[in-house]
């Protein structure tokens, strides 16, 4: 399962799996993506203003999740000098993948 909470200048993506695998949460203000994305991430539908949205994932799905979730992590702490990009750009894979999930779950939204 996987949870992404929006409040007003927060994100929240919390990664529960159906298998004994390492569970992550991964937050990150509003402007951290602001460079990238940030103009339209209150447009994606995974992001609900100010609300909560909650995915059940099949193993496969899980599996995703937790490598995407694993990089971000492992980019925390690293001191690489780029650190800061390479989480921009996995936390922006993740919320793709995410987005592909909303469309799964609510095929008439596309």
């Amino acid at each position: 399962m996987i949870v992404v909470i929006n409040t007003r200048d927060l994100y929240v993506i919390a990664h529960f799996p159906r298998l004994r695998m390492a569970r992550y949460v991964c937050s990150f203000r509003k402007e951290f993506l602001a460079d990238q994305s940030g103009s339209y991430n209150h447009m994606l539908p995974a992001f609900p203003d100010n609300g909560r949205s909650v995915f059940y994932l099949n193993d496969r799905q899980d599996t995703d999740v937790a490598g995407i979730m694993q990089k971000i992590n492992e980019e925390k702490g690293s001191g690489y000098i780029f650190s800061d990009d390479l989480q921009r750009t996995y936390i922006m894979e993740l919320i793709h993948y995410i987005t592909k999930l909303h469309y799964q779950v609510y095929p008439s939204a596309n």
